[in-house]
């Protein structure tokens, strides 16, 4: 809560991730989707909070949820699941950590080499995504990826895949947002 209160009053702190430079939120278009993004929502920082300890020290540690309101225009956009996207983000990561261990294969890769190595694929992910800007010639300003959700079974995933976040590397565009307790 003490973090939601700060965000309220100073804005989001963009900071490096899985999908680039940014503060990051579930989806949901329309308020019929709220519901479940703030579930993902809550659901993550329990994890957080369990397994990697977050909040422990914080002045007020109960959960939060923040939600956002963004407009941008459709071109300052990025769909890293797009196919054109995702499979050429994928084999760029994928030949840097097969070179980086010497694997024969990115399945060789073992989760503590992962670790050892994901600050540096966040890197290469927010150079990938300058690169688009590039060839586009704007600034993006909300990418949407698929993530897994923090829940320990996640039954419909095998039907429609993970859940959809998105990072807002350009805080500015947050028309709105609504902090309430978790």
């Amino acid at each position: 809560m003490s973090r939601a209160i700060k965000i309220h009053k100073e804005g989001f702190e963009a900071k490096p991730g899985r999908i680039g430079n940014g503060a990051y939120f579930w989806t949901a278009i329309t308020d019929d989707h709220l519901p479940l993004s703030s579930l993902l929502a809550i659901r993550w920082a329990e994890r957080a909070s369990q397994d990697w300890g977050s909040y422990a020290q914080d002045e007020d540690p109960s959960l939060a949820v923040v939600q956002v309101e963004v407009e941008v225009a459709r071109d300052e956009i990025l769909y890293l699941d797009d196919p054109e996207f995702n499979l050429d983000l994928r084999q760029t990561l994928t030949e840097f950590a097969v070179q980086h261990f010497k694997l024969a294969s990115i399945f060789d890769m073992s989760q503590k080499q992962f670790e050892e190595i994901q600050e540096k694929l966040y890197a290469i992910v927010e150079g990938y995504i300058k690169l688009v800007e590039k060839h586009r010639g704007n600034a993006i300003r909300i990418v949407f990826k698929n993530q897994k959700p923090p829940a320990k079974r996640d039954v419909f995933g095998q039907i429609v895949g993970n859940a959809s976040c998105f990072s807002v590397r350009d805080t500015s565009c947050i028309k709105d947002m609504l902090v309430s307790a978790a």
